[in-house]
């Protein structure tokens, strides 16, 4: 899957902030790979946050992401925006375009749900979406509505992570279920951590 990285050009201010302010959303690297982003740190060890805009070229028609630090700097300091407000916005805009879905609904398998089917979280385009399992009031939400107090997030690659709740396997075990998924069937730039997460809600 090639990631369209989108050249600043804004010509047209009014269309540069309506990109920002419906486009700009969380994405999910590597903490290692962090400096080529805007990034903060996330709960998850290993896994940093950054700011990303999902734009469309207004005379190409084509749509792809501006990602690159230096990029979403200059971004936003030609429209005056401060990161702060960039941030709260990012967030909000991740929550609105998240979505949780049962792995088979994905896969097309005709199976029923059942207590230990993962479920897959991402975006609403699938795509640059594992920043959506970043937000932890989306995870407490999806806790609360399946009855769980505690869930596995399974790092699948830079697009989307997996749910398990209520895990029955050992921390351990998952991570080294991720590790082998990963470098198997990841492409390399597309992973993120060889390790699962268990997160507990009160």
């Amino acid at each position: 899957m090639q990631i369209q990285e989108m050249k600043i050009q804004i010509t047209n201010r009014e269309e540069a902030e309506n990109n920002l302010k419906t486009g700009l959303s969380i994405g999910a690297c590597k903490t290692e790979e962090s400096c080529n982003y805007l990034t903060k740190e996330s709960e998850m060890e290993g896994i940093s946050k950054y700011l990303m805009i999902q734009i469309r070229d207004s005379e190409s028609g084509k749509q792809g992401f501006v990602r690159h630090r230096d990029s979403i700097k200059q971004y936003l300091d030609s429209l005056s925006w401060n990161e702060n407000d960039a941030w709260k916005l990012a967030e909000e805009n991740t929550k609105k375009c998240s979505q949780i879905l049962p792995i088979n609904f994905l896969l097309n398998l005709s199976l029923p749900e059942n207590e230990g089917m993962p479920y897959v979280i991402s975006n609403t385009w699938n795509y640059l979406g594992a920043g959506c399992a970043l937000i932890h009031e989306t995870l407490e939400g999806f806790s609360r509505m399946y009855h769980t107090h505690r869930i596995a997030l399974l790092p699948s690659s830079i697009h989307e992570m997996l749910i398990v709740p209520n895990p029955e396997l050992l921390e351990g075990d998952l991570s080294n279920m991720v590790k082998e998924i990963n470098h198997s069937m990841v492409e390399p730039n597309e992973r993120l951590t060889d390790r699962a997460y268990i997160i507990d809600f009160n």
